[in-house]
């Protein structure tokens, strides 16, 4: 599938509560709504809303349709993103349905009470040009960092502000206040008072973005560089196991990955995995082992209000992680770099403990083990996927693609075993290979399908680069020799 666009910066408390609530509400969203559908639903809402606003003017009754499509815009809004998420659908259409759907509900809105007479139309042409400026920054700030930041003043403070408004003007109609010798309504007073601040924040966004560009070379600025992936990104090196964790390496697994993510599923997976673990882990403790970009960490503080410690040995994983986390607010999640082999962690003091993908870096697995074990609470749960061996040989190719990527793995019995002597009891063990192999499929094919669209952020290098990669994947996957296992395990 295609690489999913950079997930937006929300600089606004409101805005930020929403998403929130809409990560709460996807998992229960029927499946076959789909987030485009739920888009669309949004829009609707809003050209509604815009509707009976202008048919109020004549009859004030309009005004609870009005808020009832303005509630189902924002309902919509929250919604959308965490499910396309959840589900692994993100896309590129999806992002561009859902600003154009924001930008035609914040535009309709403000005309219709302006064609309708309620408000002067030289209001509501200094609104409509506020509303596309800041649609331009938001484009910049896409242009020239790869990132999303939305205002301060979000959607759901803009929308929520005309539900008041709406409702002061039906308790109080007439003139509330006086400007310059002209009358002003509750819709007028709110606009000139919206307007003040919404200049004052697209100056401050024009600002902070000067302030990041200010001192990067003319290459970073410049959109082929920048659009999908962070600015800043370093030239591959010739040697890519020894930059595997360099900030261009990352990125580049990222763009095939989805955002947040340096393993198979997205977030869709993660939510079916969370439901194998037989725990509530609402406001849990939880150690992510290898946490990379936070996907997982991202969701298991957003579904669950869990506190979670990020551990990654990586430093520009951890690096992305706190700049992504500061960027949404999010407070639940500690990134810290270091190796779980020697990190000083408390003990039994985890629900859980979660890792995917990253032990079979580490030739000392007992090592592991033993500080797993020791930092989780008696009754806790550990969720393991890894990559495995068969329990026979190598085919010649496999062993020195083996070598080179530095692998230490077991086969999927040693690997419990050793789980059970560090003094674990085995739940689940299971080979999930042809799930691995079916990922690899879908991944390659939006790769090709989407390659223009790669060689505008990235290389021809690194997509001959990639495409090699995954292939070789396949073919290990289908000769046997490289195996996907899911341990699920408990403390007893």
């Amino acid at each position: 599938m295609p690489p999913a666009p950079p997930a937006p910066t929300y600089l606004s408390p409101l805005d930020r509560a929403f998403e929130r609530l809409g990560g709460v509400l996807a998992p229960i969203v029927p499946r076959g709504l789909t987030p485009n559908a739920i888009t669309l639903i949004g829009i609707t809402g809003g050209l509604t809303a815009a509707a009976a606003l202008f048919l109020a003017a004549q009859t004030p009754a309009f005004f609870a349709l009005a808020v009832l499509g303005i509630a189902v815009h924002i309902l919509a809004d929250s919604v959308d993103g965490p499910v396309a998420r959840l589900r692994g659908r993100s896309s590129r259409l999806g992002a561009y349905l859902d600003q154009m759907g924001d930008n035609v509900a914040f535009t309709a809105m403000p005309l219709a009470l302006g064609l309708s007479g309620q408000v002067r139309m030289e209001i509501i042409a200094f609104i409509v040009l506020l509303v596309l400026l800041h649609a331009v920054q938001q484009y910049n700030w896409v242009l020239h960092t790869g990132r999303k930041v939305a205002p301060r003043f979000g959607t759901i403070d803009y929308e929520l502000s005309y539900v008041a408004t709406i409702l002061l003007a039906v308790l109080w109609p007439g003139r509330v206040a006086t400007l310059n010798g002209n009358d002003l309504n509750w819709f007028e007073l709110a606009f000139a008072a919206g307007a003040a601040w919404s200049v004052a924040d697209l100056c401050f966004s024009v600002a902070r973005l000067g302030r990041e560009l200010r001192n990067k070379p003319e290459a970073e600025g410049s959109p082929a560089m920048t659009l999908g992936a962070a600015a800043g990104i370093a030239p591959p090196q010739p040697d890519e196991e020894a930059n595997r964790y360099q900030r261009h390496s990352i990125l580049r697994s990222e763009r095939m990955y989805g955002y947040g993510f340096q393993g198979p599923g997205r977030e869709a997976l993660v939510a079916e995995f969370c439901a194998r673990v037989p725990a509530d882990l609402t406001a849990a403790r939880i150690l992510d082992v290898g946490s990379g970009l936070g996907g997982s960490s991202f969701y298991l503080n957003g579904r669950f209000d869990a506190r979670v410690t990020a551990l990654d040995i990586a430093p520009d994983m951890t690096a992305i992680s706190r700049e992504r986390a500061a960027a949404r607010g999010v407070t639940g999640i500690d990134f810290v770099n270091g190796d779980i082999r020697d990190k000083p962690l408390e003990a039994d003091a985890f629900d859980l403990v979660w890792s995917r993908d990253c032990i079979l870096y580490i030739p000392e697995k007992r090592q592991v083990w033993r500080q797993i074990v020791r930092c989780l609470k008696p009754g806790g749960h550990l969720f393991v996927t890894d990559f495995c061996r068969p329990a026979g040989p190598f085919t010649p190719d496999y062993a020195v693609y083996h070598d080179q990527c530095r692998y230490y793995t077991r086969d999927l019995g040693a690997y419990a075993a050793e789980l059970t002597a560090a003094g674990l009891d085995i739940l689940a063990t299971e080979d999930i290979t042809p799930r691995f192999q079916d990922y690899l499929a879908r991944e390659l094919a939006g790769l090709e399908a989407d390659r223009d669209a790669f060689l505008w952020d990235w290389s021809e290098d690194d997509y001959a680069y990639l495409v090699n990669r995954w292939k070789k994947k396949q073919k290990f996957c289908a000769d046997g020799d490289l195996r996907w296992g899911l341990f699920l395990a408990r403390k007893p």
